[in-house]
Order: C-alpha cells, then sequence, then structure tokens
C-alpha cells in the first residue's frame, strides 16, 4: 500500500478510470488523499457501471456537483446491498402521478428510467410521460407521419430522451429517430435525426425496434423463396452519422424445420453496445430447446449513408444461435418464461445472458426438501439459469454454462399455494388478478453473477385503503434506481425502495 501512496496522482487515476463504482467509493473511504481525489476528479462518472447511478432528470455525469454524485453512489450502493442480501424490500416512499386524460389502457410501449412511451389512441402521435420529483409528470406529444403500430423504442441519453418508432405498411417501412430535449430551457423541442426507408420487412407483427446510445435497430422477417423458412432481417443505423445497413441472416447449422425460428421472441442491445442478443419464437412446444442469436452491428466504416438512392440491397450472413436445452427430460418449450431473462456483463467483460424456466409442477405431498417446490407466494423454488460467455468477439466458441439453482424459501409467512404476481428486472408485468397478491421479485443485482432468488416487495402502509387492485393494469421495476411503478388508467404510482 505504501508504494501505491507514493504514486504521482496522474497514475493513480489512470489506474482508477473505468472501474465499479463500488471499486471507487471503497477507495475513496482508505485516506483523505484519495477521498478528495474522487470527490474532485471525474472518476466516479467514469465509473464501468455509472450507467446504474440514479441521477435525477436533466442533470447529466458532467454537470452533477461531486458531493451529490458521490451520495447518489452510497444510494446505489445501498440498494444493490439490499437486493443481494435481503429477505424483503421495503419502501421508502411513494407518490402518485395522474394523467393529463385517462388512458383506456395504461400498458406502455417503453420504458426508460423516469421517462413511459405510450401511443396516443385516436392521434398520429405518440405520448411521453416524464416523471419527476414530487408527484408531478410532464407530457410530450410526438407527432407521426401515420398512426404508430407501437413498433417503437426510447432511450434517456444525458439531458435528452431518444425516440425511434417504425411506421408504414408490410412492404414499406421508415424508420424514425427524433431527439426530445429534456433541458429546462428547451424544454419539449424535437429534432429530427432520421427518416430513412429499412428494406426487406415482412411481417407487420414481427417486427422490433431497439435505441441504445448512437445505434438504432430493427429486427423483422423477409421469405426470400416461396415454402422456404423466413430470414431474419435486421437493419442498424448510427443515427448521429446517419449511415446504416441491412441484412438477412439464415439458419447455418441443421435445426428442426417446424421451427418458426425467423423473428424474436425478446431482444435486447448487449451490454456494451456493439450487438443485439435476441430470442428466436418458436411454432410448438414439443421441443426443450429454445435458441438466442448474436447480430453483431457494423462498423459505421461498412454502413451506406441513409440518403443512398436506391437503397442498397441487404447482405446475407449466416448465423449460428446458442441452444439451451431445458434439464428435465420431461420438460417441453413450454416451461420457458416468454419475457423473463437478465442481460448483463461481468467482471471480466464477458456478456451473460440468464433465461429461467418455470417448473410449476408439484406433487401435492412434496416437502420442501424436494427438488421441485413451491417458495412462499407459489413461485417456483427452482429457477433453470443458461448462461452465455459470449467470445465471439474473440473467434472463439462461445462457453455455454448450464445449472439449476434452489431458490431460498422465504420467512414470509406466504403459504406455499398462495399465488403471486413475479417480477423481473426492469421487465414489465400485466395483472391479471382482481385480489390483492404478493409481490414477488426476481432479485439479481444489476452487473452482479450471484445466484437469483426472490424476495417479497413490502407496500407503502395505507395501499390497500387508497387503491383498489382491480384497478391496477401494469407493474414495471427498475432494478438499478429501486423504483417500482404501478399503472392505472388514471395516472402512476411510483415507489421508491
Amino acid at each position: 500500500m505504501a508504494q501505491f501512496n507514493n504514486l504521482a496522482l496522474e497514475l493513480v487515476l489512470v489506474i482508477m478510470m473505468n472501474v465499479g463504482v463500488g471499486e471507487i467509493v471503497s477507495f475513496s473511504q482508505t485516506c483523505s488523499r484519495y477521498r478528495q481525489l474522487v470527490m474532485k476528479t471525474e472518476i466516479l462518472g467514469n465509473a464501468r457501471d455509472s450507467d446504474l447511478l440514479d441521477l435525477p432528470l436533466g442533470i447529466t455525469l458532467q454537470t452533477i456537483d461531486p458531493e451529490t454524485l458521490f451520495n447518489v453512489a452510497l444510494d446505489a450502493l445501498a440498494l444493490r446491498h439490499r437486493i443481494s442480501f435481503a429477505d424483503r424490500l421495503v419502501s421508502k416512499r411513494s407518490d402518485f402521478m395522474q394523467f393529463d386524460e385517462s388512458r383506456p389502457d395504461p400498458t406502455p410501449i417503453a420504458i426508460c428510467h423516469d421517462v413511459l412511451l405510450f401511443p396516443a389512441y385516436g392521434l398520429q402521435a405518440l405520448e411521453l410521460v416524464i416523471l419527476s420529483g414530487g408527484g408531478h409528470q410532464r407530457t410530450i406529444s410526438v407527432p407521426t407521419p401515420i398512426p404508430c403500430f407501437l413498433h417503437a423504442d426510447i432511450a434517456v441519453i444525458e439531458n435528452a430522451v431518444i425516440l425511434a418508432f417504425l411506421v408504414g405498411s408490410e412492404g414499406s417501412y421508415h424508420l424514425h429517430v427524433k431527439e426530445i430535449s429534456m433541458d429546462q430551457a428547451t424544454f419539449g423541442t424535437q429534432t429530427t435525426h432520421v427518416e430513412c426507408i429499412v428494406p426487406a420487412l415482412g411481417d407487420l407483427y414481427k417486427l422490433r425496434v431497439l435505441i441504445r446510445d448512437d445505434h438504432a435497430c430493427v429486427l423483422g422477417t423477409q421469405r426470400t423463396q416461396p415454402d422456404v423458412r423466413p430470414d431474419t432481417s435486421f437493419f442498424a443505423c448510427n443515427w448521429r452519422k446517419k449511415k446504416g445497413i441491412s441484412s438477412l441472416a439464415y439458419i447455418a447449422n441443421t435445426i428442426d424445420q417446424s421451427w418458426d425460428l425467423s423473428y424474436s421472441a425478446w431482444a435486447d442491445f448487449s451490454p456494451i453496445g456493439n450487438s443485439v442478443l435476441f430470442r428466436h419464437n418458436i411454432r410448438h412446444h414439443r421441443d426443450p430447446h429454445i435458441l438466442v442469436t448474436e447480430l453483431l452491428i457494423p462498423d459505421d466504416e461498412e454502413m451506406y449513408p441513409l440518403d443512398t438512392v436506391p437503397v442498397p440491397e441487404p447482405t446475407r450472413t449466416a448465423i449460428n444461435p446458442h441452444p439451451f436445452i431445458c434439464l428435465h427430460e420431461d420438460d417441453t418449450s413450454s416451461v420457458w418464461l416468454p419475457d423473463a431473462r437478465v442481460v448483463r456483463m461481468d467482471d471480466t467483460g464477458n456478456i451473460v445472458v440468464d433465461v429461467f424456466a418455470d417448473h410449476s409442477t408439484v406433487d401435492s405431498d412434496s416437502d420442501s426438501d424436494s427438488e421441485d417446490f413451491r417458495a412462499p407466494g407459489g413461485v417456483p423454488g427452482t429457477v433453470e439459469r443458461f448462461t452465455i460467455r459470449d467470445s465471439t468477439l474473440k473467434g472463439l466458441e462461445p462457453e455455454v454454462k448450464t445449472s439449476r439453482i434452489a431458490v431460498k424459501a422465504l420467512q414470509s409467512g406466504l403459504g406455499s399455494r398462495m399465488e403471486s404476481i413475479r417480477l423481473y428486472p426492469n421487465r414489465g408485468q400485466r395483472n391479471r388478478h382482481r385480489s390483492t397478491k404478493p409481490l414477488m421479485l426476481l432479485a439479481q443485482a444489476p452487473h452482479s453473477l450471484s445466484e437469483p432468488r426472490w424476495l417479497e416487495m413490502i407496500l407503502p402502509d395505507g395501499f390497500g385503503e387508497a387503491y383498489r387492485w382491480r384497478d391496477i393494469d401494469y407493474f414495471h421495476f427498475d432494478v438499478s434506481r429501486g423504483r417500482l411503478l404501478m399503472l392505472t388508467m388514471e395516472g402512476i404510482l411510483r415507489i421508491q425502495y
């Protein structure tokens, strides 16, 4: 340690760049010299996981004062500790934000931090609802050329919301990317960055739009020959540089032809942002496999200017999906939870994907020591964990790890046969119950490879008297910020944990 203390501060800064928030906070607590170094430099802002810091809307890592940023980091670490080790999450505060008008269907198209995207029913527009402190919300209407088909996504980048949406009909689709300012002086100002044709898109209902950082991507399908399985259509563009490229990906390895593999059941950017991971949809449930594919986003030098006329034909590329297999011989693919997954990066920089299966059939006289039992709240007592440690970028075959994890039974007093509502990190969940049910969160701390487990979420005191459970339509838990959103036709209840 004495030798480290003798290093020049410039060298210490280089050593501490791009490490995690937790390591930086621990480093700052070793002595006053390093505390001042953290407080007076951009070390925290450059942390590997700085995206998990809950900054006030409109404030960026470049504009926030160091003392506030350090306190935000302490709050993030405290939340991460509770999610990792507590048996339950207890609410700290809550507020209710009423919509300007009642929404017949309050299910959002997308959620990013404290910004929600909704369709504007009856209008050629999308609506952004921005939640702020003190129970306030503001709504921004974003006009669309024709009614949008709900194929859209949002990202919050510094003090702006980036919106990507697809409009058109089969055979003619256009991607729009707009920037909406969250700055106080220019709040709501809209700038169009991209309005371009996306070639080789087929079925309207099999499209997905993703936006993150500089890139917008569209996944779809295109049938190139009759009676042949459709290809996966993949369009990627750098919206800042106004360049893009389109490709058609086909399955290279031998897989049951009865599978409808061309379009995605879900899709996410990889944590490092240079690829898209998606799970293939399947046509039937007889086979216990699911398939996950990674598509690399080409470098900007390989893309064409988006104003190129005519639009270049898509290139054809071969893909090799990674197969995951259920561990029980009598299982089928129907046990796989359709949207539950955790996509993150481990400490060594590898991409890690967890997908989950629900073995819900349990013998009525099974006890808590059996391999398949239900934990309190009726959630599965076991979770299948399938992990890809992706080394594709290194030209090596990816390591696939398969394991079955027993979930710790909670001492909550909930009956093992009682129904509950299961929430997964950063995933939405519709409410299909008319009476109050326990909320159970699959606890998985951000950037953590710890074993997942269920924990109970405690609602605020007096919740039952103030709100009717049947009026709640949608749940969403932001695991990075410890924030639960409960949406009704009248507004949004935001609960901080």
